[in-house]
């Protein structure tokens, strides 16, 4: 089996993460993309949503998509989320006899050679590059380091925006989908003013 891992804080999940994991899908011919919400990014700051939200908010916006699951490893660690341990977690639990895909953006792309333990990663995974607006590829990669790149055409949202825009009160319809959207606004999530009711833990589960 094919498979594509795409990480992120998903805080929030919007149409740009699911249109590069449907394009990839396609591209590559990939039987299955696991969504992998991260749990303390070494490279970012904390995420604004808790992590049981940001599960749900994933859990909302892939509904229905039968190539599409998520997975719940990175959440549970106390430590910061390397992408070399989700990847040896996710090989133990799935078994020999797959190949894997790591999707990310070229903005991310341009900083693997800073990643823990990238020389071990790379004899793991093939890279799924898309394009990101606004960023050039790298002069050069690391010694090792199987890559696609794929122009996807993508529309420049980004997570930092829409929260910027629930908090000022502004729309952010048609940035996430449907059930995002409106669990976004049960929650209050990203408005700083006001007062959110108490963080509820989703319904969870291993994806499928």
């Amino acid at each position: 089996m094919k498979i594509g891992l795409l990480g992120g804080t998903f805080d929030p999940i919007h149409i740009g993460h699911l249109i590069i994991a449907e394009r990839m899908r396609e591209a590559l011919a990939l039987d299955r993309v696991i969504f992998i919400p991260a749990g303390r990014p070494p490279h970012r700051p904390v995420p604004a949503a808790s992590a049981p939200e940001r599960l749900e908010m994933v859990r909302l916006a892939i509904a229905g998509n039968e190539a599409f699951t998520f997975s719940e490893i990175e959440l549970g660690r106390s430590g910061p989320s390397f992408t070399y341990e989700t990847v040896q977690a996710l090989l133990s639990e799935y078994g020999p006899g797959h190949e894997w895909h790591l999707i990310l953006g070229l903005d991310a792309f341009r900083e693997i050679g800073t990643w823990h333990r990238l020389a071990e990663l790379v004899q793991l995974v093939q890279f799924a590059v898309a394009d990101r607006p606004g960023f050039r590829p790298p002069e050069a990669v690391p010694p090792g380091v199987r890559y696609q790149r794929l122009e996807l055409g993508l529309f420049p949202v980004s997570g930092r925006e829409i929260r910027e825009r629930a908090a000022r009160g502004e729309s952010i319809r048609y940035l996430v989908t449907d059930a995002v959207y409106r669990y976004i606004n049960s929650r209050r999530l990203y408005r700083p003013a006001e007062v959110r009711p108490e963080t509820a833990a989703p319904k969870t589960g291993k994806g499928r």
